[in-house]
C-alpha cells in the first residue's frame, strides 16, 4: 500500500540483520522487505525506524488438498481485489495496488484487449507505406492498388494460419500479437531488390510483394505480356524460395523440441505456418492481382480510375489539373523507352542527389568515421546486454500488474524477493559439520529460519542436543510449543517409523539486500544457489515465483544462438551463389559481345551456360541471324576437312 505513513510504537525496528519488530507473543519478525521509502528516527542510536513510505503486505493461502480449497482460494482472492478497487474507491489519499495469484494470468489476455487500438493504427500505416512506395506521378506505370493488395494478401495468409492454428486445438498467449508484423517483414525479403522503385522501403514489411513487382517493373516493355510475366516470376522465384526456406527453416528450429520454452515454441510453430502461406498467397492471389494490373498496364489504363488514358492531343486542349491527373509522363518520348522508371521520385533522389553526395571524395571520410562510430556503439551495446525478465516489459503498459510492479521496483528494491529454501532430504542436524553447511550457504542473506532459532534457544536455555533423540525431542516438546516458536511448526515435516521420529524435510527463507539493479542481482543470486543445491552434501531447492520470468532468459540463450549462427551461415551461402550468378551472367554479356577473345578462357561452367542459353533463346533475345547460322555451318566444314587431312597421320 502506497501512501501509508506506518509509524513504530514499540521496540527498535533496525538491527545489523535487517528491519525487525517484537510482537506480543515474543517473537521478533523480520519485515525489512515490507517495508518502503523508510526514515530513520534523527540521532538514534539503535536505528529506529520513524516513519515508511510504503507497505506491502503478503497473505499466503492454502491451494493442496482437495479442489475446493482452490476454489475457495480463488474467491477470496477475487473478493480481496474487489474489496481494494472499493478502498482506492473511498480512500482517494490513498494508493492501493494488489496482486493475486490470477493477475497475470488475466492481465496476459488483457493485453490482446489493450493492443487493439495500436495494432490497428500500425496497419494503417503499413497501408500507407505500402501504397506510397508502389506509387508514382506516372498515371499508367505507378500501382499504388497494388501496394494495398499485397498488405491484403499478407493479411489472409495470417488469418488462414490463425484458423488452422485454432482448429488443431493450439495454444493462444500474447506473443502473437507479434506473428502479423513479422509475417510482413518475412513475407519477402528481398525489397532492397526493387532499386527502380521502393529502395528506402526496405526496412518495411511486404518485402516479397514488392519483389514481384520489382521483378514486373524490371521486364522490358516491348515484350509480349505472357513473356513480361514469365521473366517476372523467374526473376523473383529463387531469391524469394531461398530467403523464405532460411526462414522457414530459423523458426522451425525454434519450433522444434529443442527450445525449452512453450511460449517460444508456439510463437515459433505460428510463424512456420505463417511463412508456408505467405509463399504460396503471394505467388497465387497476389500474382493473379499483378497480371491484372500488368494488362491494364499493357492495354494503357489509368493505374487508379481504370480509364483509358487520352492521347497527348486530346490532354493538350485540358486543364492543367487534368493533364496531371491523367498523363502517363512519357507521351512526349518514345513508349519503349529504355528506363520508363527512372522519373520515380525516390529513384530521382538517390540518382541525383544521394548518389552525387556518398560518392564525394570530401564525404567518404566521414562515412568511414561514422562507420567506426556505429560498430563501436554495437560492440559496446553487446556488453551491456542484460536480461528482459521484468514484468513491465511483458505486460501492457497499463494493466494493474504492472502497476503494481512498478511500484514494488520504487519503493521495495533494497531487498530481493523472499526466496524459500527447501530441503527435501533427512539430514542430521544436530552434527557441527552439517550446521556449518547451513550457515555457509546462506551466508550473505538475511535468514528468517527456525534452524538459527532453534540453536539460539539451545545456547540460551543452556540444553545440550548432541544426539538424534535429544535434538528432536527438545524441538518437539518445548521449542516449537512456545508461542513465539510455534509459526515455525509448518517449516518442519516429521515422519515416524515405530517409536523413533524423523525430520525428512524443512524450510527456511532468505532475503538478500540489493541495490536498484534488483533484476540482475537477483539473478545473479539464483546463479549462485542453483549449483550449490547440486554440488553440496545438502541437496536443497531454491524458489521464488519471479523466478519464472528470470528463468526464460537464463534458459533461452544457448538455442538463440545456434539459430543466429545457422541462419549467417546459410545467408552467407545465398549471397556467394547470387555473385557467382551474377558472375556468370556478366561473362555471358562479354561473351556475346566478343565471343572470339572470351571463349578460350572462358570456365567451363560458364561455357556450358553460354552454349545452352544460346541454345534456349535462338532467334529471341540474341537475335541470331542468318549471317551466324552461315558463319557456323562453315567452321563445322572447316574443321571436318581438317579431320579428314589428318586422319592418314
Amino acid at each position: 500500500m502506497n501512501g501509508v505513513s506506518y509509524d513504530v510504537l514499540q521496540g527498535p525496528l533496525w538491527w545489523p540483520s535487517g528491519p525487525r519488530i517484537p510482537q506480543e507473543d515474543g517473537r521478533n519478525s523480520f519485515i525489512g522487505h515490507q517495508l518502503g521509502g523508510v526514515v530513520e528516527v534523527p540521532n538514534s542510536k539503535d536505528q529506529r525506524v520513524k516513519s515508511a513510505r510504503a507497505i506491502q503486505i503478503t497473505y499466503y493461502l492454502q491451494t493442496y488438498g482437495s479442489a475446493i480449497q482452490d476454489l475457495i482460494g480463488e474467491k477470496w482472492e477475487n473478493e480481496f481485489c474487489k474489496l481494494m478497487r472499493k478502498l482506492q474507491e473511498e480512500h482517494q489519499d490513498l494508493q492501493l495496488y494488489s496482486l493475486a495469484s490470477f493477475s497475470l494470468w488475466r492481465d496476459f489476455h488483457k493485453t490482446s484487449i489493450l493492443a487493439r487500438s495500436k495494432v490497428l493504427v500500425s496497419i494503417m500505416l503499413i497501408l500507407t507505406t505500402a501504397t506510397l512506395s508502389s506509387s508514382m506521378k506516372d498515371c499508367l506505370r505507378g500501382k499504388p492498388f497494388l501496394g494495398l493488395l499485397g498488405v491484403l494478401t499478407v493479411c489472409i495468409s495470417i488469418i488462414t494460419a490463425a484458423g488452422i492454428f485454432f482448429i488443431t486445438d493450439g495454444k493462444y498467449n500474447s506473443t502473437l500479437l507479434g506473428i502479423p508484423f513479422f509475417a510482413m517483414g518475412a513475407a519477402g525479403t528481398e525489397l532492397a531488390a526493387l532499386k527502380p522503385c521502393c529502395e528506402l522501403s526496405g526496412s518495411h514489411g511486404t518485402k516479397g510483394v514488392f519483389e514481384l513487382l520489382s521483378g514486373w517493373r524490371r521486364t522490358k516493355e516491348n515484350l509480349p505480356f505472357k513473356d513480361r510475366v514469365a521473366d517476372a516470376y523467374s526473376d523473383v522465384m529463387v531469391t524469394y524460395t531461398m530467403t523464405s526456406s532460411l526462414y522457414f527453416i530459423t523458426f522451425g528450429m525454434g519450433a522444434s523440441p529443442f527450445t525449452n520454452i512453450e511460449a517460444v515454441k508456439v510463437f515459433c510453430q505460428n510463424m512456420c505456418v505463417s511463412i508456408l502461406l505467405n509463399y504460396f498467397y503471394i505467388f497465387s492471389f497476389f500474382g493473379s492481382c499483378l497480371v491484372f494490373a500488368g494488362q491494364l498496364e499493357q492495354n494503357r489504363y489509368h493505374s487508379i480510375f481504370c480509364c483509358k488514358i487520352p492521347s497527348a492531343e486530346y490532354l493538350d486542349r485540358k486543364p492543367v489539373w487534368f493533364q496531371t491527373v491523367m498523363s502517363d509522363g512519357h507521351q512526349q518520348t518514345s513508349h519503349h523507352e529504355t528506363n520508363p522508371y527512372q522519373h520515380h521520385f525516390i529513384q530521382h533522389f538517390l540518382r541525383e542527389h544521394y548518389n552525387e553526395w556518398i560518392t564525394n571524395i570530401y564525404v567518404k571520410p566521414f562515412v568511414v568515421i561514422l562507420y567506426l562510430i556505429y560498430a563501436s556503439f554495437s560492440f559496446m551495446g553487446c556488453l551491456q546486454i542484460s536480461d528482459g525478465a521484468n514484468i513491465i516489459n511483458l505486460l501492457a503498459s497499463d494493466s494493474p500488474s504492472v502497476s503494481f510492479a512498478m511500484v514494488q521496483q520504487k519503493y521495495f528494491s533494497n531487498y530481493s524477493p523472499v526466496i524459500g529454501f527447501y530441503v527435501y532430504e533427512p539430514l542430521e542436524y544436530w552434527d557441527n559439520s552439517v550446521q556449518e553447511d547451513l550457515r555457509r550457504l546462506c551466508s550473505g542473506f538475511t535468514a528468517v529460519s527456525w534452524v538459527e532459532q532453534y540453536y539460539q534457544f539451545l545456547k540460551v536455555s543452556n540444553i545440550s542436543a548432541n544426539n538424534k533423540s535429544d535434538f528432536i525431542s527438545v524441538l518437539q516438546s518445548s521449542f516449537l510449543k512456545k508461542p513465539e516458536f510455534q509459526h515455525f511448526r509448518n517449516d518442519i515435516i516429521f515422519s515416524k517409523a515405530g517409536d523413533e521420529n524423523n525430520i525428512i524435510a524443512s524450510r527456511l527463507y532468505l532475503v538478500a539486500r540489493t541495490s536498484r539493479d534488483k533484476q540482475k542481482e537477483v539473478i545473479e543470486v539464483l546463479e549462485k544457489l542453483r549449483p550449490l543445491s547440486l554440488s553440496k552434501s545438502i541437496r536443497f531447492i531454491v524458489f521464488n515465483p519471479s523466478f519464472v520470468f528470470m528463468d526464460h532468459y537464463s534458459l533461452s540463450v544457448t538455442v538463440p544462438v545456434l539459430i543466429a549462427g545457422f541462419g549467417v551461415l546459410l545467408h552467407h551461402k545465398k549471397k556467394k551463389r547470387a555473385k557467382r550468378k551474377e558472375r556468370e551472367e556478366i561473362e555471358c554479356i562479354e561473351i556475346q559481345e566478343n565471343p572470339d577473345h572470351h571463349m578460350a578462357a572462358m570456365d567451363p561452367t560458364v561455357k556450358m551456360s553460354y552454349f545452352f542459353g544460346r541454345g534456349l533463346n535462338l532467334g529471341n533475345d540474341l537475335h541470331v541471324g542468318e549471317h551466324d547460322h552461315s558463319r557456323w555451318e562453315q567452321e563445322a566444314e572447316e574443321e571436318d576437312v581438317q579431320d579428314e587431312n589428318l586422319a592418314p597421320y
